[in-house]
């Protein structure tokens, strides 16, 4: 009786404990994140649908899809497939359809489309009712103005943002000299002295008065120097190979003043008051001139600022 007795127990012991290891097992999958998230991110009804069925708890909706979102990336973004993508991509849009407000959402948004999942163009088109419905809110248009710059490489679609960012309560002055100095290496040197003079209008603080006075005396100076080229093209029919040819061939009286470097940067057509970023940019630095040094680009003039 004794060795049937432990042989019963020996046998329930192992089943309880195969049990117990199976159902753990099932418990960890089903709160893993992968398992969580691809629950969370099957929304496979239109957006407009999800809108009407959360009724009054839309935000409350958007706020819960948003943490589910959040759980599902962390730690395992860089490993989503392109299925998974779109899934996720979806859920973003549901959630800015809920509740477009919400600011974690859109700041999701921008880490993660663009950066890890490679879509800057879906980043975008989310955060454009954002941009829209936060009116008091630079940020969200600066996302869409750093997107188009840096992953799409159009220098006049980010500008156009860059401005608006910079108009809205609180936006950085920085992206107002952003703007304007993506307008003149897209040719319109015109449209950055414009804005930075509406801009200089707005305020009453010294420091960026200067600051702005010294950003449209670079610009006109590149104004002078687009015209001359076009006038050469005209004649030519092609660029000029260094700006001094402009006085050489008479199409330049005098080369215009730069008031941060000796000299304006040329390349391939293009005209800038600060250096290319790239290598092999023309540069020349200031010898013993007296000039007040440049401060390193896209910053704004450290001398001159609180």
């Amino acid at each position: 009786m004794q060795v049937k007795s432990a042989l019963v127990f020996a046998l329930t012991l192992i089943l309880s404990l195969t049990a117990y290891v199976w159902a753990n097992r099932q418990l960890r999958d089903l709160r893993s994140p992968e398992r969580a998230g691809l629950a969370m991110r099957s929304l496979p009804l239109p957006v407009g649908f999800y809108q009407v069925a959360a009724g009054e708890f839309s935000g409350l909706s958007a706020d819960f899809l948003y943490l589910d979102i959040a759980a599902s990336l962390g730690g395992r973004a860089d490993a989503l497939s392109t299925q998974e993508w779109d899934r996720v991509q979806k859920a973003f849009a549901v959630a800015t359809a809920l509740d477009v407000y919400f600011e974690p959402t859109f700041r999701a948004i921008q880490a993660y489309l663009p950066w890890t999942a490679n879509r800057p163009q879906e980043a975008i088109a989310l955060l454009e009712p954002v941009h829209a419905k936060r009116n008091w809110h630079w940020m969200p248009t600066f996302f869409i103005g750093f997107d188009y710059y840096f992953f799409l490489k159009d220098n006049a679609a980010a500008s156009r943002y860059f401005q608006q960012a910079a108009e809205r309560p609180a936006g950085p002055a920085l992206l107002a000299t952003l703007a304007a100095r993506l307008e003149a290496e897209a040719g319109n040197a015109a449209a950055g002295i414009d804005f930075l003079q509406r801009m200089m209008a707005t305020t009453d603080k010294e420091s960026e008065k200067k600051m702005y006075q010294k950003r449209i005396a670079a610009l006109e100076g590149v104004l002078v120097l687009e015209k001359a080229m076009a006038r050469y093209r005209s004649e030519f029919g092609k660029n000029p190979p260094m700006l001094e040819t402009l006085l050489l061939t008479g199409h330049l009286a005098v080369m215009p003043a730069n008031p941060y470097y000796d000299t304006y940067f040329y390349k391939d057509g293009v005209v800038r008051f600060d250096p290319f970023p790239s290598k092999g940019a023309h540069v020349r630095k200031n010898e013993g001139q007296g000039k007040e040094s440049q401060p390193p680009p896209l910053q704004q003039d450290t001398t001159n600022t609180p």
